[in-house]
């Protein structure tokens, strides 16, 4: 299951849909990882049933982000991501604003996105920081790169502002935000695809 998220391409989501109703909720966490990187919009239906149905919270989450990723070209999914980034679960929360980088091309989004990084909560600033640095969304860096020196935030995110933005500019590669991701969104499986293990960040062993 896991392999198939990190290098096989976006039609074996059929091969793991099955998947998606396992009792066991590690595994539906696998599956919403899996499907969340293959990003397949023939998936759409079976992760947005997956998620409204979903009733652990990591796994909710997990879906979350694969609704997202294979809805990217779907207007009800950018406006339900754009209602989760204001949800009180600050983990659906946090999960949603970095879901919203597959969006990065819509005004409201652009805009609830900068919004974020001056956001009370530190982890809503480094969660849409990581979505954009995800999404290659290179129309963040004037902000970012902005909010990194004017130093009005918490210090956690001000750093990771300036390592998002060397990313934006091509200066340091995306697999090096790997550890951030999974410290930032809580996530229990880890997205090879996107963030490949022995990639991280130099010093942050």
């Amino acid at each position: 299951m896991h392999q198939i998220g990190v290098i096989s391409p976006p039609a074996f989501w059929e091969a793991v849909a099955e998947a998606a109703e396992d009792p066991d909720a590690l595994m539906r966490s696998e599956v919403a990882a899996t499907l969340e990187q293959l990003g397949a919009p023939e998936a759409l239906k079976l992760v947005k049933k997956a998620h409204g149905t979903e009733k652990e919270a990591q796994a909710e989450r997990d879906f979350l982000r694969a609704y997202a990723a294979c809805g990217r070209d779907d207007t009800g999914t950018r406006k339900k991501m754009l209602g989760y980034a204001k949800d009180k679960d600050a983990g659906r929360r946090h999960n949603a604003l970095f879901a919203l980088g597959n969006f990065a091309e819509d005004a409201e989004v652009v805009a609830v996105l900068t919004a974020a990084l001056t956001a009370l909560d530190a982890r809503d600033s480094q969660a849409a920081l990581l979505g954009s640095a995800a999404a290659q969304a290179t129309q963040f860096l004037q902000p970012i790169a902005a909010f990194a020196q004017e130093g009005n935030g918490a210090t956690e995110a001000l750093e990771l502002a300036q390592r998002v933005a060397a990313v934006l500019r091509a200066e340091a590669p995306l697999a090096g935000l790997g550890d951030d991701v999974v410290r930032v969104l809580g996530d229990t499986v880890r997205r090879e695809r996107f963030f490949p293990l022995g990639q991280a960040r130099e010093g942050s062993q």
